[in-house]
């Protein structure tokens, strides 16, 4: 997935599951990653190395966004954890363009372990 200035900032894929296509969509955070790989920055930080950060931003976030997916596909793949075990929060309902957890952080996870018999 790209925004509006063409700059990758997620990953979306469809898996059929129990004869269900089920979608996910997983965020790349770029800002947040920004923010933290600046705040790392020491004083004598170069000025070029200032200026390579949004793009460094990028591509650390997406390494990590795509490892991620790949260490939990072989894992699916080896029978080890399923689908939707490892990837609920990040189910995605196109009508909303919202995930599970958005939704669930819209709502509040106050009573989401209760357990009623």
């Amino acid at each position: 997935m790209y925004d509006e200035d063409q700059r990758i900032n997620g990953i979306c894929f469809v898996i059929p599951v129990n004869g269900n296509d089920l979608a996910f969509k997983l965020p790349a955070r770029i800002p947040e990653c920004e923010k933290v790989l600046i705040s790392n920055m020491g004083p004598r930080t170069r000025p070029e190395t200032k200026k390579k950060i949004p793009q460094q931003t990028e591509r650390a976030a997406w390494k990590i966004l795509s490892d991620r997916v790949e260490a939990q596909m072989a894992m699916i793949e080896l029978s080890q954890i399923e689908i939707t075990e490892v990837f609920l929060s990040y189910l995605y309902d196109h009508r909303t363009d919202k995930t599970f957890f958005e939704k669930l952080k819209v709502k509040g996870f106050g009573n989401l372990l209760e357990y009623n018999e």
